[in-house]
C-alpha cells in the first residue's frame, strides 16, 4: 500500500492498542517493530511472593501480516515470551485456535490481524516489598511476502504487597482470549484414531461439525503432511478423515494430538490414541472417474511403438478367419492373458508395499537384468517380423490356421496378450498418473480394480473387432502387402530393444553392458539358426546364453553421469547449493520417454541452459533409473509415486515451486523471474 496509507493504518492500530497504553503498575508500554504492535498485562497490579498470576500478550497486525500458532507448519517460528529474570517461571500458553495460512507450496498454522496470547507466570518465593520490575523478552517472526524476526523487551512494573490486587485491564483481554480457544471435543463425537497404509486416520461423529470438511491441525510438527489434501469418507453421521503422513519425518507418533477446526473457524481440542477403528468404504464419487481414467490409459498403451506391433498382427490374424465363434474364443483369451498379467503385477506390487516398501509405476524397469531381458525379447519380435525365424504360429500368426492348430492357438492366444502386457511396461503416459497414484495407495483390492480397468482398456480395441465383424469393413483387406507390413513393425521393435540397452547401460557399467551386448548378439545367432536348422542346432547355444547372462548380476555396478552441469542430487547436495542462489531438481530416469524428451527438447538446449546461467541456478539431477530409497522417499514428500518432478527452489522460500510435467521454456521462464537480480 502507498507509504501515508501505511502510516495511517498502523496509527489506528496504535490508537486501538494504547488504551491506558504508558507503563503503569500490571502493564508494559508498547513495543513495535514495524508492523507488529505488542504489549503484556498482568492478572493483577500487586502480587505477593509465589503467586501464580497471569500475563496476556496482546499482539495487532498491519493488514496481510500474519505470526504463528505453537506448531508453525512448514516454514515459521512460534512467538515466545521469557521472563529475564530467572527467578520468574512461564507455564503453557494457552493458544487460540489459528487459521492455515497456505502459501502455496508451503502450508502455515497462525494468525492475522490481532491475537491475545495468555500464560501463567509464577513468581519467586523471597521478594522485597514495594514497586518491582519483572523484564520480558518478546521474540516473534512476523510475515507477509518476506519473514523479519522481531525482538523486543519490556519492562513490567508490579507491586509486591501483602495482598494481591487485580488489573482490571486484564480481564478483557482474558475475555477476548477465552472466546478464541479451542473447546474439548464433546464425547458424543467419539473420535477414535488408527493407521492404514502408512497414513493417520480419524474417525468421529460429525453431526456439529457443518456441511463443509473440517481441517486438523496437529500441536506437534514432522509427522503430518502440512499441505497434503485430507480427505474425508462421509457416511453419515460420521466421517473418516485421512491424514497424511510426512514421509520427509521421523516423529514417531502413539496418540494424535491437535485441532479439528470447523469452516467457521472453531476449533475442538482432538487428543486420542491411535487404535483399531473400523473401516469405512471408500469415497463412491472418486473411485468411478479413476477407474475411467486407468481405461483410457489401457486403450492408449496400445498406441505405443512397443505395444502396437504386437496388436496390429493379433488383428491381422483375426481378419483371417471368417468364423465369428472363432473371433470371439480368441478375444476373449487374449483379454484372459492380458487381465491375469495386470493381476499379477497388481499382487507383485500389493506384496512388496506390505513388505514396508515405496513403489512407483516403473518400478520392475529399475531391475538391470529385467531392463536386458526385455532388450532381448525385443530383438527377437523384430528378428521373427523380419522372417529370420519362425515362432511358430503364436504372436506373429498372420496366414490361415489349421484345424489342429484351432486348439492350440488358445493357448497361443493367452500368450500374446501376457507379452503385449509386458512389452507395455516401459511405455508409460503420463496421464497414468492419477489411476496409478490412487491404485498404489491403496488396499490389495484397490490394486486390483486399477489394474483391472487397464486391463479391460488395453483388451478393448481387439474385442471390438472379435465382437464387430463389421468394424473389419474399415481395415484394408488380407493380402500380401501384410507381410511388408508386418517387416515394418519389426523396426519399432528394434528401437525399443537399443533404448533399452541404452537405460540397461545407465543401471551398470561398460563391462556389463559389453556382456549384454554379446549376450544378444549370440541371440540373434542363434535365432537366425533355430530359422536355418531347426531347434535342436540351436539348443546348445541358448545354453551358453544362459550361463553368459548369469555374470550380469557382478557388474551392476552404478553408471557414471556425464560431464555437464547437472549435478547428482542428494539432500545434503540441495542444501548446499540453496545457500547461493535458485535450484533447479530434476527427478528422471533412463527408461522414463516423457523424462527423456523433455530434456533434449526443454532443459539440455541451448536456450534453456543460458536461462539457468543467466539467473545464476544450480542444476541437480536425481537418477532413479536404479531404484534409490532417498529419491523414493522425495518424490513420496511431494506427493509423487513416479517421474518425472521438477522441483525450483528459490531464495527465501523454504519449499520448492512444484512445475509441470509438460515443461517449457516460458513456465521456466515465469518461474525464475522472481530471482532477477
Amino acid at each position: 500500500m502507498p507509504l501515508i496509507s501505511r502510516i495511517a493504518a498502523f496509527f489506528v492500530l496504535l490508537i486501538g492498542l494504547a488504551g491506558g497504553a504508558h507503563a503503569t503498575d500490571g502493564q508494559t508500554d508498547i513495543a513495535v517493530t514495524d508492523a507488529v504492535a505488542s504489549r503484556v498485562v498482568a492478572s493483577h497490579a500487586t502480587i505477593v511472593p509465589g503467586q501464580t498470576f497471569q500475563l496476556a500478550w496482546q499482539i495487532k497486525l498491519e493488514p496481510h501480516w500474519h505470526i504463528y500458532w505453537q506448531n508453525p507448519g512448514d516454514s515459521g517460528l512460534a512467538p515466545r515470551l521469557t521472563p529475564n529474570d530467572p527467578t520468574y517461571t512461564v507455564g503453557e500458553t494457552r493458544w487460540p485456535t489459528p487459521k492455515l495460512i497456505p502459501l502455496p507450496p508451503i502450508t502455515n498454522y497462525g494468525y492475522e490481524d490481532k491475537v491475545v496470547l495468555v500464560m501463567p507466570v509464577t513468581a519467586p518465593t523471597i521478594l522485597p516489598p514495594g514497586a518491582t520490575t519483572l523484564p520480558l523478552r518478546l521474540e516473534y517472526l512476523y510475515c507477509k511476502d518476506i519473514c523479519l524476526p522481531g525482538k523486543v523487551t519490556l519492562d513490567l512494573p508490579l507491586t509486591v504487597g501483602s495482598a494481591p490486587l487485580e488489573n482490571p485491564l486484564f480481564g478483557q483481554l482474558a475475555a477476548e482470549n477465552r472466546e478464541t480457544l479451542p473447546q474439548p471435543m464433546p464425547a458424543t463425537h467419539e473420535v477414535r484414531a488408527y493407521l492404514r497404509e502408512g497414513n493417520v486416520h480419524l474417525v468421529f461423529n460429525a453431526q456439529d461439525i457443518g456441511a463443509v470438511a473440517p481441517r486438523f491441525f496437529p500441536h506437534a510438527e514432522g509427522w503430518l503432511d502440512d499441505g497434503a489434501a485430507q480427505t474425508i469418507l462421509h457416511q453419515p453421521p460420521y466421517m473418516d478423515m485421512t491424514l497424511p503422513r510426512d514421509l520427509h519425518g521421523n516423529a514417531e507418533i502413539t496418540e494424535v494430538q491437535g485441532l479439528l477446526v470447523r469452516a467457521d473457524g472453531k476449533g475442538f481440542v482432538i487428543n486420542v490414541p491411535l487404535g483399531d477403528a473400523p473401516l469405512l468404504p471408500e469415497d463412491p464419487n472418486q473411485l468411478p472417474w479413476v477407474l475411467l481414467a486407468a481405461f483410457v490409459a489401457g486403450l492408449v498403451l496400445n498406441l505405443m511403438p512397443c505395444v502396437l506391433p504386437v496388436i496390429a498382427l493379433k488383428v491381422f490374424s483375426l481378419l483371417r478367419t471368417t468364423n465369428h465363434t472363432e473371433r470371439l474364443s480368441h478375444m476373449l483369451v487374449y483379454a484372459a492373458g492380458v487381465l491375469v498379467t495386470f493381476w499379477g503385477m497388481a499382487g507383485i506390487i500389493a506384496a512388496i508395499q506390505q513388505g514396508g516398501h515405496q513403489l512407483g509405476w516403473g518400478f520392475q524397469m529399475q531391475n538391470p537384468l529385467f531392463v536386458a531381458a526385455m532388450a532381448a525379447l525385443m530383438l527377437a519380435m523384430a528378428l521373427s517380423f523380419w522372417g529370420v525365424f519362425s515362432a511358430g504360429s503364436w504372436l506373429t500368426r498372420v496366414t490361415t490356421p489349421t484345424r489342429k492348430a484351432m486348439h492350440e492357438s488358445w493357448a497361443e492366444a493367452f500368450l500374446t496378450g501376457m507379452v503385449a502386457v509386458v512389452v507395455a511396461t516401459p511405455c508409460t503416459v503420463p496421464f497414468m498418473g492419477t489411476a496409478m497414484a490412487y491404485a498404489l495407495a491403496q488396499p490389495f483390492w484397490g490394486i486390483v480394480q486399477v489394474f483391472t480397468a487397464l486391463g479391460l482398456g488395453m483388451a478393448a480395441p481387439l474385442a471390438l473387432v472379435a465382437l464387430f465383424p463389421p468394424l473389419a469393413r474399415w481395415l484394408p483387406r488380407p493380402g500380401p502387402w501384410m507381410d511388408t507390413f508386418k517387416q515394418l513393425l519389426g523396426w519399432p521393435m528394434l528401437a525399443t530393444a537399443l533404448w533399452l540397452v541404452w537405460v540397461f547401460a545407465g543401471q551398470t557399467n561398460t563391462a556389463a553392458l559389453f556382456v549384454l551386448l554379446g549376450g544378444l548378439g549370440l541371440l540373434g545367432f542363434t535365432l537366425w539358426l533355430y530359422g536355418r536348422l531347426g531347434g535342436w542346432s540351436a539348443l546348445a547355444v541358448a545354453a551358453v546364453l544362459a550361463g553368459g547372462a548369469l555374470v550380469i548380476p557382478d557388474y551392476t555396478a552404478p553408471g557414471e553421469q556425464p560431464a555437464s552441469r547437472w549435478q547428482p542430487w542428494s539432500k545434503a547436495a540441495e542444501q548446499a547449493a540453496r545457500a547461493t542462489g535458485p535450484v533447479f531438481v530434476d527427478f528422471t530416469a533412463d527408461w522414463c520417454i516423457t523424462c527423456k524428451f523433455t530434456e533434449a527438447t526443454v532443459l539440455n538446449t541451448q536456450s534453456v541452459q543460458q536461462l539457468f546461467v543467466a539467473r545464476n541456478v544450480t542444476l541437480l539431477q536425481g537418477d532413479w533409473t536404479s531404484y534409490d530409497e532417498a529419491i523414493t522417499a522425495e518424490l513420496a514428500r511431494h506427493n509423487r509415486r513416479g517421474v518425472p518432478l521438477y522441483l525450483l527452489y528459490l531464495p527465501e522460500k523454504d519449499e520448492p515451486l512444484i512445475l509441470p510435467q509438460l515443461l517449457t521454456r516460458a513456465v521456466l521462464e515465469e518461474a525464475l523471474t522472481a530471482t532477477r537480480p
